[in-house]
């Protein structure tokens, strides 16, 4: 019983409502979160796709200069005779009128050149050491790259004509020089100036752009993580740093020394530029959970509450009882309607269940005439023609007997119908009705009926027997040979009634099982015997459905009739 509650309870309408109204909450609350989720990424993507083209940009803007200025000194190497006198003067004054010359010469090219710090001129045949193109470079940076450059001049693996990256003083610079016959013409630029021309560019608020060599070591700028080496692989987009802030991550290589131009934009500026929508996303959500519940309110209110009294009453009747006329006064007019349209239903099924109830008493009673009219009255002629032929025969002792057996067959049969009848005055009416197939068919079969002392007192439908029994004469095919057919009466394990009719012979033909499995009418001599069907149906009206009817061949035909020992029908012929 509290199964049943329960399982009510889980498919009832507030249950439903409830779980309905739960998912739709959690469902938009997980759309709003995905909504900002989506919202974020699509900034984020914004926010990487602005950073690269400008990077793009930048990039290439450096990348061209470089590749300006490499070129510039290439030409100044290979076109200025004032280089080519420098090295081959005798004496300083005349290598010094070369060096203004030349200092003249590159002054007044460099003025459409960016990206460089210097330009320097070293003579190493008398140690001379100038710089040409910027005038607010200090003289400590100008001696330590004097300096430096004196101490690298005889390496000439480097003067190549290319830039790279050298550490000076815990510097960082991009050098490129040439050498010709002890003359080196060459540039350098500060990694530091570098980046802050970069960051310049403005990858947006708090960004932060640095440059490393191959490696992933740092060279300049503004490095977010302590240490000084970038430990994140090669396109990767998100960057977690050792203090543990997240950037949004974009880089480009440079064409030149092996640079790498990094940009990181941290991701709580992100998240605070979207502040407003991820505001906005949770008061919708509150805002959302508030209206759900009084909706929940009003739904149990106006709908569940009256939608359960309704219920309750439908239980009522349902279980027989007359439906309470008070109704809450609360109501929509809706239910107003389906109460009183329930009450005027209830009235006329009242009345129609009485007259169904007449009516069927009055179809049992048609019904039982009818079946008591069902009587072959082909079987009927062969009994007159049985006791004509005897006449013939002057055999008056067959004649009698003949004569009483059909007495007390139609007694029985119109005197035991309008009620149930014990298994022992039914066997008793079977033996007689068999005694008169054997005057019909003189030694065609043999039979035998066993019935177990117990089930002797119980009662089951008049006819019951004899007409599964005479089923089997006729479609078995036991009447071909002297075959033995066998009743048995008994009470099972299961405290039900058994009853088997059963024979030895070839069994029911397929057409015939079909049939009586499907509960149809079998032909018989051209005629439609119903005797079967009608049996069927009275003794499920009688038992209402619990008896168990089966058919089968199994070493001849076999008939198995299960019914519910010591039961009180609701209906008795």
């Amino acid at each position: 019983m509290q199964e049943g509650v329960r399982e009510e309870k889980y498919f009832s309408i507030n249950f439903r409502f409830r779980i309905m109204t739960v998912f739709i909450i959690c469902a938009m609350i997980v759309i709003l979160l995905l909504n900002y989720s989506l919202s974020m990424r699509t900034y984020e993507k914004s926010i990487l796709e602005a950073n690269s083209q400008l990077m793009d940009m930048s990039m290439k803007s450096v990348d061209d200069s470089l590749t300006k200025n490499s070129e510039f000194l290439r030409i100044i190497l290979t076109n200025n005779m004032n280089v080519y006198n420098m090295a081959e003067t005798e004496t300083e004054s005349e290598s010094n009128l070369a060096l203004y010359r030349l200092f003249q010469d590159m002054e007044k090219s460099i003025l459409g050149l960016t990206y460089y710090d210097a330009f320097f001129i070293l003579d190493e045949n008398y140690n001379t050491f100038n710089t040409v193109g910027n005038d607010e470079l200090s003289l400590e940076e100008k001696d330590i790259m004097g300096r430096y450059l004196k101490e690298k001049r005889r390496d000439l693996s480097w003067q190549n004509g290319n830039w790279q990256i050298h550490p000076v003083s815990s510097t960082n610079y991009l050098l490129i020089a040439e050498n010709m016959d002890g003359i080196m013409i060459g540039a350098w630029l500060n990694m530091e100036h570098l980046s802050e021309q970069m960051e310049s560019g403005s990858f947006g608020e708090g960004a932060a752009a640095f440059f490393t060599d191959g490696d992933g070591k740092v060279l300049s700028g503004s490095f977010p993580s302590a240490g000084g080496t970038l430990s994140m692989k090669k396109g990767e987009k998100i960057y977690r740093a050792e203090n543990g802030e997240r950037y949004l991550a974009v880089e480009r290589e440079s064409r030149f020394g092996g640079l790498v131009l990094h940009t990181m934009v941290p991701m709580d500026k992100i998240a605070e530029e979207l502040s407003t929508a991820r505001n906005v996303t949770y008061i919708t959500i509150f805002g959302f959970a508030v209206l759900l519940i009084f909706q929940i309110y009003f739904f149990k209110v106006l709908l569940v509450g009256p939608l359960n009294e309704l219920v309750l009453a439908m239980r009522l009747i349902k279980e027989g009882a007359d439906m309470p006329k008070a109704r809450p006064g609360n109501v929509a007019n809706e239910y107003r309607v389906v109460y009183d349209t329930l009450d005027e239903m209830v009235d006329e099924i009242k009345e129609l269940k009485i007259k169904v109830y007449e009516e069927e008493l009055r179809k049992n009673d048609i019904m039982m005439e009818y079946l008591k009219q069902q009587v072959n009255p082909h079987f009927f002629l062969n009994c007159l023609n049985i006791i004509y032929s005897l006449t013939n025969m002057e055999d008056y002792r067959l004649i009698r007997q003949m004569v009483e057996y059909l007495i007390k067959y139609f007694r029985y049969i119109f005197g035991k119908t309008d009620e149930l009848v014990l298994i022992r005055d039914e066997i008793s009416h079977l033996e007689n009705f068999l005694h008169i197939q054997e005057m019909r068919y003189p030694n065609r079969f043999r039979y035998q009926i066993r019935v177990d002392e117990e089930a002797g007192t119980e009662k089951i439908p008049p006819l019951l027997i004899q007409t599964f029994v005479e089923n089997s004469i006729k479609h078995s095919g036991m009447l071909s040979s002297n075959q033995l057919l066998e009743i048995k009466v008994g009470v099972t394990w299961g405290e039900e009634l058994e009853i088997t009719v059963s024979d030895n012979g070839k069994g029911f033909s397929l057409e015939i099982l079909k049939k009586l499995r499907n509960k149809e009418s079998i032909l018989y001599d051209n005629r439609k015997h119903i005797g079967i069907e009608n049996a069927i149906r009275r003794t499920n009206v009688i038992y209402n459905g619990e008896e168990k009817i089966s058919f089968y061949n199994e070493n001849g035909a076999h008939v198995k009739i299960v019914l519910p020992r010591t039961y009180v029908p609701k209906h008795t012929f």
